[in-house]
């Protein structure tokens, strides 16, 4: 896979590679099949690893580290202080080290979170603009990248500058914006998965009712806020 799909042109590097607008496919021979099933088996081993566990254990640390740290039932700062609470705390228990290694960590994994999700919406942003509007112009898919990533940059920018700082409103809204979204995906899915895949690339029914689910799920508590919040202004 990442062989034939291609690279985005560095800027340290320069280097140009090939890449397809609409994806390769292949022939469905038995050698290509045997690959593509080994292929298949890997991705999902490392989803699960991955994106399951390794996830379900960093929620269950952090909780459990706010857990330990914070007395039950004694009053904890509103919105992101109780971070700042921990903090205090661990330097108490382990001095400056031990708060410094925990804002640390923290920081590091907001900070690589957000550059993998600038990342994968800035390719995706750009592979949807090459193919539905800039196929026929001389515009690169590298220039269309760097332009949607330096575009979500400068409005990152725009919304602190114009005075809008309160980090937990905006994780929310950035949530009920990405549940929408997901509502929006599991549907694509589900039709694309229909239409355009055969024989034993076709997905198990499980995974179509596992998108199934996923589509009811976020679209019932997409429609929810947004009535919620229509509500607020009617």
């Amino acid at each position: 896979m990442g062989r034939w799909i291609g690279r985005i042109t560095s800027p340290f590097t320069g280097r140009v590679e090939a890449v397809s607008e609409v994806g390769v496919g292949f022939e469905g021979d038995e050698a290509n099949l045997t690959r593509w099933k080994v292929w298949w088996r890997r991705t999902n081993m490392e989803h699960f690893l991955c994106f399951y566990l390794l996830c379900l254990l960093s929620l269950a640390l952090f909780c459990l580290l706010a857990g330990t740290l914070l007395e039950p039932g004694a009053p904890v700062s509103e919105g992101f202080g109780f971070i700042r609470d921990e903090a205090r705390e661990l330097e108490r228990r382990f001095g400056a080290i031990g708060s410094g290694v925990f804002l640390g960590v923290g920081i590091a994994v907001l900070f690589s979170t957000e550059l993998a999700l600038l990342d994968a919406v800035a390719r995706v942003a750009a592979d949807l603009l090459k193919v539905g509007f800039f196929r026929a112009s001389p515009v690169s898919l590298s220039r269309l990248y760097f332009g949607v990533v330096w575009a979500m940059i400068a409005f990152g920018v725009l919304v602190i500058a114009s005075g809008f700082n309160q980090p937990l409103l905006l994780i929310v809204l950035s949530a009920s914006l990405n549940g929408f979204v997901m509502f929006l995906y599991s549907g694509l899915l589900l039709w694309m998965n229909g239409v355009s895949f055969r024989g034993p690339l076709r997905p198990h029914p499980i995974r179509s009712l596992a998108l199934l689910g996923s589509l009811l799920f976020f679209g019932y508590f997409s429609a929810r806020t947004i009535a919620v919040q229509l509500a607020k202004f009617g």
